[in-house]
């Protein structure tokens, strides 16, 4: 027989808590990683790249980065300021046509500033104006598109290749690529959804400045690490990549909004020292999330194949800060330890017990009362069970 253990979810380390964390949150499979200053301090990767096939996740791993594409973007596009290439404060109408947006005049006002601050007027994707441009923010995919388009025209190359030469190679990000490449495939993590049903790979022939990124958590460990230092950008721009630039509203209770901002590629967050930085990734099946805190060059990347892993963001984050996680608040992804989530854990070790399961059912009742201390009924039947347990041990050892 099995004697079980309590352990309570806030002792020990992270790499300690990490399994029983994977499991109240549903993630089959993630990857993290840790800087401060110019070094990769630590890094992990855990669980299953597809719930089928079984194959464990390792450090070359590459994860969807979903909107943590756009950073590196921003990143990219402010190295081509520094040269004179584009220019923030020009309507990109001059660099060229986007003829998703020539039926309305004001596309005409819209800038590379106005793009990577999130202020064009212009939904997530799509082509009709929420508000004029440059007079409030509108987290808007689109408009990180149009700015592709304005790069692609003034230099002549393609995304992949803007990305390849002024942030991949310079960096050191040999498993990146805003293109699928077949070399992923042995090593590729599956997204999963809300039933932890594996879903088919998205496809983006063209790649997607906003949303298309293939990468590892240290590769991109390599990045924010640059973002933080300012490698490869003048003084200006690396101030402008951190610094924010303009409020942002991005739903949420009014209390975790007004905490809010956006740099020219970052999130920004009230901290206790100044504003975070950070970047979440959603795919639907597949999330990402990066937060560092510019006063102590302390970083931390997080990718997962599953659509409910950043239920456990909030113990992750608290690993380099302790702010309250106001974005996490804003965005209103439900935690891991909300009650939903507590009463369907009820029910899976009520039927754990009655089917006899004993250490499956002393699992969920541990992963209970980590969710929630004072869970009388799970602290009750755990004790029971685990007296149970003991004297059939007794009599086993007995027997012998």
């Amino acid at each position: 027989m099995i004697l079980l253990a309590t352990t309570a979810l806030g002792a020990g380390s992270l790499d300690q808590r990490l399994p029983r964390l994977m499991r109240l949150g549903d993630v089959p499979g993630l990857s993290l990683a840790m800087v401060r200053g110019d070094s990769i301090t630590w890094s992990t990767a855990r669980g299953v790249r597809d719930a089928r096939t079984r194959g464990p996740v390792d450090g070359e791993t590459v994860f969807e980065a979903a909107s943590l594409s756009k950073t590196v973007f921003a990143y990219l596009t402010l190295r081509l300021v520094d040269r004179g290439v584009i220019d923030l404060d020009t309507p990109l109408v001059r660099y060229v046509r986007y003829d998703r947006l020539v039926g309305d005049p004001r596309h005409g006002r819209v800038t590379a500033r106005m793009c990577l601050s999130h202020t064009t007027g212009l939904p997530n994707w799509g082509t009709r104006f929420v508000a004029e441009p440059g007079t409030r923010f509108t987290y808007s995919g689109e408009g990180i598109r149009y700015l592709r388009k304005a790069l692609e025209a003034v230099t002549g190359r393609t995304l992949e290749q803007l990305a390849r030469r002024e942030v991949f190679e310079p960096l050191g990000m040999s498993r990146s690529s805003y293109l699928w490449r077949p070399r992923f495939a042995g090593n590729r993590a599956t997204g999963h959804d809300r039933q932890g049903r594996p879903q088919p790979r998205r496809r983006c022939p063209d790649g997607s400045a906003a949303a298309s990124l293939h990468t590892t958590a240290t590769d991109y460990a390599r990045f924010l690490r640059a973002c933080l230092a300012g490698e490869g950008l003048s003084d200006a721009s690396h101030r402008q990549l951190l610094e924010p630039e303009v409020r942002a509203d991005l739903g949420g209770p009014a209390a975790a909004r007004s905490h809010l901002g956006w740099s020219l590629g970052w999130g920004t967050m009230d901290g206790p020292d100044g504003p975070l930085i950070w970047q979440w990734g959603d795919n639907g099946d597949t999330v990402a999330l990066a937060v560092a805190d510019p006063s102590t060059d302390e970083g931390l990347i997080y990718f997962a194949n599953s659509a409910t892993a950043l239920s456990i963001a909030h113990e992750l984050m608290a690993e380099i800060t302790p702010a309250r996680p106001w974005n996490l608040e804003a965005l209103g992804y439900e935690r891991y330890d909300s009650p939903q989530r507590v009463a369907r854990f009820e029910q899976l070790a009520r039927r754990a017990l009655q089917r006899r399961e004993w250490t499956r059912a002393g699992t969920i009742l541990q992963d209970l009362l980590a969710m929630r201390p004072d869970h009388d009924w799970a602290a009750a039947r755990l004790h029971q069970l685990q007296r149970w347990l003991a004297e059939q041990k007794r009599r086993d050892d007995g027997r012998g």
